[in-house]
């Protein structure tokens, strides 16, 4: 990215997808954006910009964007963005950082964020929620969980195993077995694992 290509990004202002901080001292505030963006639509923060929009710059050094790199290292899970600098005088550049949107839920120290216009918050904990069963639905769903090991064949109801065997038996879907008494039903139907 050069100048003109900066100008053009944030000639507009803040919004969804744009924010803008002074210098790295904001980079808390920063990294909260950043997390939110990723969980939204993703988008840039700037920072060497003030809050009206003016391109002002800030000294940076290689120290400067290890600590906002180490600052992005509390987002979770991990992720890599991409950060690069835009030299606007002889000694002063503004720090772009690119937040491609990802599919999960982010948190940053343990807080998840939500962008709504130019303004960046902590994701109601309904919404929060809502996410994390849509994450965890994908990832581990509840009907391919084995039972906690307090629970035993003597906690299910043999006659509903019993009648789903002879609906799937009288549908096609399932294959007539051999044996039909219960643990021998949950087996061949792949659903006892190490007693489970």
């Amino acid at each position: 990215m050069d100048l003109m290509e900066l100008e053009k990004l944030t000639e507009k202002g803040e919004s969804e997808n744009i924010e803008f901080k002074k210098t790295t001292a904001q980079q808390r505030q920063g990294t909260k954006t950043v997390c939110s963006m990723l969980n939204n639509v993703g988008g840039f923060v700037f920072y060497g910009i003030d809050d009206k929009g003016k391109i002002i710059g800030q000294e940076v050094t290689t120290k400067t964007l290890e600590k906002l790199i180490a600052e992005h290292r509390l987002i979770s899970p991990p992720v890599f963005l991409e950060i690069e600098t835009v030299l606007v005088s002889e000694k002063l550049k503004v720090i772009v950082i690119k937040v491609v949107k990802k599919h999960g839920l982010f948190t940053y120290e343990d807080r998840a964020y939500l962008r709504h216009g130019p303004t960046t918050s902590i994701m109601p904990r309904e919404e929060y929620e809502n996410r994390l069963m849509e994450k965890l639905h994908s990832n581990q769903r509840w009907e391919s969980e084995y039972a906690p090991k307090e629970f035993t064949i003597k906690n299910l109801d043999e006659e509903e195993i019993h009648a789903t065997l002879q609906n799937g038996q009288r549908l096609g879907r399932i294959k007539p077995q051999k044996s039909i008494d219960t643990v021998s039903i949950l087996r061949g139907l792949k659903l006892i694992k190490d007693g489970r």
